[in-house]
């Protein structure tokens, strides 16, 4: 039973990464993303940051970091990767919290 239940759990976790896999490429940027990827044309990543927090908003470190990040986005895979990427790093975080939570 316990063989079982560990089979079904690896079998399922792997075609929710498939899914995650394939969904990513098919990723594309919301309207937001259309304004960031001006405002780093227009005004570069730092001037851009700085343009959001004296005009918009004081999230200057998540703006740096979106800008930051808008830079590769003329390379082909670059949705996918972050996808996979951001899936992975909330993997580990759930994975290493629930490991303290329930191991003894």
């Amino acid at each position: 039973m316990k063989n079982t239940t560990k089979r079904l759990s690896t079998v399922f976790s792997l075609l929710f990464i498939v899914l995650i896999v394939v969904l990513s490429f098919h990723a594309r940027f919301a309207a937001d993303d259309y304004y960031f990827i001006y405002l780093k044309s227009k005004f570069g990543v730092l001037g851009g940051t700085l343009y959001q927090y004296n005009d918009f908003s004081g999230r200057w470190l998540s703006h740096f970091f979106t800008l930051l990040l808008l830079t590769f986005s003329n390379f082909k895979y670059f949705l996918p990767l972050f996808f996979i990427f951001t899936f992975g790093a909330f993997y580990l975080v759930l994975s290493s919290l629930f490991y303290k939570f329930y191991i003894k």
